[in-house]
């Protein structure tokens, strides 16, 4: 029955998303058919929850099975609507790179990856769906917020508990993550921990999907598969899609954002390109309601390269000075839209507008043993594998042509975000975050994505020139004279 509630549960919600990519896409269908619905699925969710948080706080509008399904019913019908009347085009296939058949071998490697990475994804939703929850955040802030929810069907900004309350991580989070769960058991009419945790395994695949589909218009097949399983085999990425985290879930709509002013920054048409930026600009508005660090990390960076990136397009003549004012103000409208009603809300309530901690509490001064347990985290344990050598051999190979590279924007996204963390462990009490591995480590989780997509797309770009280069020197010799 878990599954049961689970289908029926994301059924409208997907569907809204669906309907709110087409109208947005408009007369461009972009995106792939499994990639439209995993990005329906992702934004579906969050809107759906930031409406029902409107609902709930400006009309009284409970956190009941028929409150959370009035605002369901509604939207979709509205959207689908907007989707029905909107004038089709003939049904395009989107833009994506040559491909070449597989060797057999090749064949068979990909297939047993594939299996291997099937069966722990299977265990892990085995565990997820089986397991009582353990972990800190999961029982002090995103379920228990859903619990509160679900048994008063109000917003929760009490916590249950003296430990939740001090550490503010249970009041000041966006609740989109709770409130989904308080709808998914609303719907089974009782709360289960089985069901309310399976939604984290579907925001994992979600950010699957989303790169693939990414990396497909960019490269060939092969390639594009191999950066997604490189994704699914990050063992810490693993760990959080199959636990009631709520970092796969950001990490998802960071990618969507990331991944779709990228499309538009390197799409081959006016029109492509128009429809790519509506995407970004709707995946970056909601991603304001996921968790607070969108708001305060990966926001800032996002617009800044979004308008270093306009700057380029109308250097070179690709876009217009009517075309970007119009880019702007889709983003501007789509974060205020968002943003805007939920900044109003904690600061009339008080919340702390820090990562469960309030930024005006920080004192700087020098955290010692940071660098060396960021060091050792990065290189020496088994998180991420080869991910972050593989990177620095990359970007140390390219780096005569690495600003000229087609992947810089995905990539300068990852550093900035990187990097500008640094400070705040270094020089900040959460340095803790660092020397325990918890916190530190998901903020990498959150990006992780993005920076899968720009580590496939420079070593794509380092091996097809060294095969060009190769190809050129046989040219080369083969055509001279004796």
């Amino acid at each position: 029955m878990i599954f049961f509630w689970l289908l029926l549960g994301i059924s409208l919600p997907t569907a809204s998303g669906w309907f709110l990519c087409r109208i947005v896409e408009y007369q461009s269908p972009v995106l792939f058919r499994w990639e439209r619905v995993a990005l329906g699925f992702l934004l579906g969710i969050t809107l759906m929850m930031f409406l029902s948080f409107l609902a709930n706080t400006l009309l009284g509008v409970p956190f009941s099975k028929f409150g959370f399904l009035s605002v369901q019913i509604t939207l979709t019908a509205i959207l689908g609507g907007g989707w029905f009347l909107m004038p089709k085009e003939p049904w395009s296939v989107p833009a994506i790179a040559p491909s070449s058949p597989l060797p057999k071998w090749a064949r068979v490697l990909l297939i047993i990856c594939s299996a291997w990475i099937f069966v722990k994804i299977l265990a892990g939703l085995i565990l997820l769906t089986a397991t009582p929850v353990y972990f800190d955040d999961v029982f002090n802030n995103w379920n228990l917020r859903g619990k509160i929810s679900f048994v008063t069907e109000e917003l929760a900004l009490d916590a249950a508990t003296e430990e939740a309350i001090s550490s503010g991580g249970v009041n000041s989070y966006p609740p989109t993550v709770p409130l989904f769960k308080t709808w998914l058991a609303k719907l089974a009419g009782r709360w289960e921990e089985g069901l309310v945790n399976t939604p984290h395994i579907l925001w994992y695949l979600s950010a699957a999907i989303l790169l693939w589909a990414a990396l497909r218009r960019r490269t060939d097949q092969v390639t594009a598969l191999l950066g997604t399983l490189m994704l699914l085999s990050i063992p810490l990425f693993l760990m959080h899609g199959i636990s009631p985290y709520a970092d796969a879930f950001l990490s998802a709509h960071v990618f969507a954002a990331v991944a779709m002013l990228f499309a538009a920054v390197t799409a081959g048409g006016s029109m492509e390109r128009d429809a790519f930026f509506r995407l970004g600009g709707a995946s970056a508005g909601l991603l304001a309601f996921t968790k607070n660090e969108a708001l305060l990390l990966h926001l800032p960076p996002l617009l800044l390269l979004l308008c270093l990136a306009l700057i380029v397009l109308f250097s070179r003549g690709t876009m217009t000075r009517r075309e970007i004012m119009k880019t702007l103000l889709f983003y501007g409208v789509s974060i205020l839209a968002v943003a805007g009603p939920w900044i109003l809300f904690k600061w009339l309530h008080g919340l702390p507008f820090g990562n469960a901690k309030g930024i005006p509490g920080f004192v700087a001064f020098w955290q010692p043993g940071v660098l060396y347990a960021m060091n050792y985290g990065l290189f020496f344990e088994g998180n991420w594998i080869l991910f972050f050598p593989l990177l620095i051999l990359g970007m140390a190979l390219a780096w005569k042509r690495l600003f000229r590279l087609p992947h810089i924007l995905p990539l300068a996204f990852f550093l900035i975000v990187f990097l500008g963390q640094l400070p705040i462990y270094m020089f900040t009490g959460l340095a803790t975050e660092v020397l325990r591995q918890t916190g530190y480590a998901r903020g990498i989780i959150h990006i992780l994505p993005v920076g899968i997509l720009a580590l496939t797309l420079l070593y794509r770009e380092l091996l097809t020139d060294e095969r060009l280069r190769v190809a050129g020197l046989r040219v080369t010799s083969a055509t001279k004279k004796p």
